[in-house]
């Protein structure tokens, strides 16, 4: 997916969430911010001090507000698909940290919340994989990649990408390359990123009216 000059990343994130999922979303964040690139926590809530405080840590900004703009870029999570129609045609990536956890979403919004959506189509409410072409889906598992690929999502817009998670101590963000945690060394799952596995798309382009610039 290119990333323009004039690109800002937005990562969805639930509000004072405190879990592995909402601070892996934290750390990408901040890796993304390091490589130069705008990137930001993305809200969408009316809460006034919607930041988790034990993630401050990571010094991110957030917003409340998102910018359609078709150069621009929204990551959210599976248990956030609600916000796929909310967000238009800007690109959006999905990130399926859990595939379990996407279904018990949408058991939760079935049963929970669905008298909140009565007055909407159905597909307004669930993210029920309609085809779009502005839309990539990061998978960590074979697991994850063959549920995706089963609801009709073209191999080309699925993408393998690994995490990493803290260990005892805060992660060291200041160095180049790949990241590793304290104390480990030369693993798969720890170096193969999305920011280092992806390196050729995750580079600023040039712009003209948000398009790259022929060169």
């Amino acid at each position: 997916m290119e990333i323009y000059a004039n690109t800002t990343i937005y990562i969805a994130g639930i509000p004072r969430a405190v879990s592995g999922g909402p601070e892996l979303l934290h750390q990408l964040c901040s890796e993304l911010l390091r490589r130069g690139l705008d990137a930001r926590l993305w809200y969408p809530t009316d809460d006034p001090t919607p930041e988790p405080t034990a993630y401050r840590k990571y010094h991110v900004p957030y917003t409340t507000k998102i910018r359609l703009r078709p150069e621009n870029i929204v990551i959210f999570p599976e248990t956030m698909t609600e916000l796929y129609s909310q967000v238009g045609s800007i690109r959006k990536i999905l990130w399926w940290l859990s595939v379990d956890n996407y279904l018990g979403h949408l058991k939760y919004l079935l049963t929970e919340q669905m008298h909140h959506f009565l007055g909407h189509p159905l597909h307004e409410v669930l993210y029920l994989f309609a085809p779009d072409m502005q839309m990539e889906h990061w998978v960590q598992s074979e697991y994850a990649r063959r549920y995706v690929r089963m609801n009709g999502v073209p191999d080309a817009q699925v993408h393998f990408v690994g995490d990493y998670l803290q260990s005892g101590t805060h992660l060291g963000l200041s160095g180049g390359g790949d990241l590793e945690l304290p104390g480990k060394t030369s693993s798969p799952t720890i170096r193969e990123k999305a920011w280092s596995s992806r390196k050729s798309s995750w580079r600023r382009r040039p712009t003209s009216r948000g398009r790259p610039l022929k060169t």
